[in-house]
C-alpha cells in the first residue's frame, strides 16, 4: 500500500510540474538525477543547464533522514539548490539540512501560485 501511495504522488506531481512548465511557457526543463552510488532525485528544474530546484517526492508521514539522502549528496554537486520533499507530513517545516518538507496539498497549492517555478 506504502510503495503504491508513493508512486501516485510521484505521477501527480510529476504531471502538475510538466503542466506548469508547458502552461506558463517556461524554458525550465525538468529532470531526475542518479549519483554514481545510486542515490536518486525525482525531479530537477533546471534552467540553462543550471539545476536551480530539486524535488524528492515520499509517500510517508514522517520523514527521516534516510529519506532526504538524494537532496543532500544532490546539494554537494549544486551548492545553493533549492530542495524540496514532498510528503503526507501534516505541517510544512525545513529539516536541520536545509531541505523543505512540504506537505503535497501544500506543494501543489505553491507550483499553482508561481512560488516553486519562477
Amino acid at each position: 500500500m506504502a510503495g503504491d501511495v508513493h508512486g501516485l504522488l510521484e505521477h501527480l506531481v510529476f504531471h502538475e510540474l510538466r503542466a506548469a512548465l508547458d502552461y506558463r511557457r517556461l524554458t525550465t526543463t525538468l529532470h531526475y538525477w542518479r549519483s554514481l552510488s545510486q542515490l536518486e532525485v525525482d525531479f530537477v528544474l533546471a534552467e540553462r543547464g543550471q539545476a536551480k530546484v530539486a524535488i524528492e517526492v515520499k509517500g510517508t508521514r514522517t520523514v527521516s533522514r534516510r529519506d532526504t539522502r538524494g537532496l543532500r549528496a544532490l546539494a554537494e554537486e549544486s551548492p545553493g539548490l533549492r530542495r524540496i520533499l514532498i510528503c503526507l507530513e501534516p505541517h510544512r517545516r525545513v529539516d536541520a539540512d536545509g531541505i523543505e518538507i512540504v506537505p503535497v496539498a501544500d506543494f501543489l497549492a505553491d507550483l499553482r501560485a508561481g512560488g516553486i517555478i519562477r
